[in-house]
């Protein structure tokens, strides 16, 4: 559930860059999709539809690094 939410709030943030570009580097707009990429394939694993190379809580800890990074960011530049 929470990976949920947490999907519809970068969905939010991706879609609100969008509408602030080109005030807003295209960087971050990519990042916020690239999150969103790892979000979904978190998601997978979570289900055991992913290879097994890495265990969800290693996959759920380098999410949360890009994550933390990317609220960073946002918050650097706009």
């Amino acid at each position: 559930m929470k990976l949920r939410r947490t999907d519809r709030l970068l969905h939010g943030a991706h879609q609100r860059l969008m509408s602030l570009y080109p005030d807003v580097s295209e960087e971050l707009v990519e990042e916020a999709r690239q999150c969103r990429r790892e979000l979904s394939d978190l998601r997978d694993a979570s289900t055991g539809d992913c290879p097994a190379e890495t265990s969800f809580e290693e996959a759920l800890a380098l999410f949360l690094q890009r994550l933390l990074g990317f609220a960073a960011w946002t918050q650097r530049e706009v």
